[in-house]
């Protein structure tokens, strides 16, 4: 096993923002969500680290997101290690002057707050982008049903894939964490697949070499 130490950004005094995956509203043991545990102890460090605060969002296409935090565990994880749980509803626009496709996004407010953005994803296949990790979970800052109609709009894999580069240019994630004790593999995924144990956690402050190196452990 290759392990490699690449310290957490530096955190001490600042607002940190934790994305973890939300789905839908399912219990852990269906390798849907972020595991909680995961979820409270992203917190808990973030927190000895120095953060001022951390707050933890999320907003499933087709459920309440409290709701939705509730069932997976992650609101108790979440308040029990010192965090605050923020609904992804509100909206604030964001630049991307690099952009290939899209120049301005509408995100979650709460990442107007946040000084330093990290994904907190789940490992697992994608029936349509084939592999979803730590950049396709910040499409989850983008509210609710506005999902659907960016699906609708790039419906050509490659555009979607260029769709998702421009997003994470435009989020700035600082640091990524990988969720893959239990992954999800089959063409059911991201949300009917079949729980995998993989056994491992990763996290880097690159999120696509974070992604390059975890799609390929999966093969």
């Amino acid at each position: 096993k290759m392990v490699q130490d690449v310290p957490p950004p530096d955190v001490k005094g600042k607002t940190v923002l934790l994305k973890p995956n939300i789905l839908s509203p399912k219990k852990p043991e269906f390798a849907i969500c972020t595991h909680p545990v995961v979820v409270g102890a992203a917190v808990k460090i973030f927190l000895e680290l120095g953060a001022k605060k951390v707050l933890v969002g999320e907003s499933p296409a087709t459920a309440n997101p409290t709701q939705a935090a509730k069932v997976t565990g992650m609101l108790s994880e979440i308040t029990e290690n010192g965090g605050e749980w923020v609904e992804f509803s509100n909206q604030v626009q964001v630049e991307c002057k690099d952009g290939k496709l899209v120049k301005i996004f509408e995100f979650a407010s709460p990442i107007a707050e946040a000084d330093v953005v990290v994904s907190l994803s789940k490992l697992k296949s994608h029936q349509f982008m084939s592999y979803t990790g730590a950049m396709k979970n910040l499409f989850g800052l983008i509210v609710g049903l506005k999902k659907a109609q960016t699906h609708y709009r790039f419906q050509n894999k490659q555009d979607f894939a260029t769709f998702l580069t421009d997003l994470n240019l435009a989020a700035n994630p600082q640091y990524a964490i990988m969720d893959a004790i239990v992954g999800m593999e089959g063409p059911g995924g991201p949300g009917n697949g079949d729980p995998v144990e993989l056994g491992f956690l990763a996290a880097s402050d690159n999120i696509l070499a974070l992604d390059w190196t975890c799609a390929s452990i999966v093969g």
